[in-house]
């Protein structure tokens, strides 16, 4: 099975899983889109994680990836970081 979790202006989680006679228990955290430090808030230091991500120098988890994504075009580049800058100065924002 698909587990999906979703809620609006956030990120959704998406994971396999497999369902047999036990019960299955799984936390699962969704973060805003950008935020991709996973601390809440979507400013300058996601912008720069996303910056160093492409320059080699920090590795992105797959979850900080879709967080990273905001144009959701399949790549975490430039673009992404103007858009994670421009929403935490609050020019931008996100209708999904």
């Amino acid at each position: 099975y698909t587990l999906k979790v979703e809620k609006k202006g956030h990120a959704p989680w998406t994971e396999e899983i497999t369902v047999d006679s036990t019960a299955i228990v799984k936390n699962v955290t969704v973060y805003l889109w950008g935020d991709v430090n996973k601390d809440g808030k979507v400013n300058g230091t996601d912008a720069l994680w996303v910056r160093q991500s492409g320059a080699g120098s920090r590795t992105l988890d797959a979850y900080q990836k879709v967080l990273a994504d905001l144009n959701r075009d399949g790549k975490v580049n430039g673009t992404d970081v103007l858009w994670i800058r421009q929403i935490g100065a609050g020019s931008r924002t996100l209708t999904y």
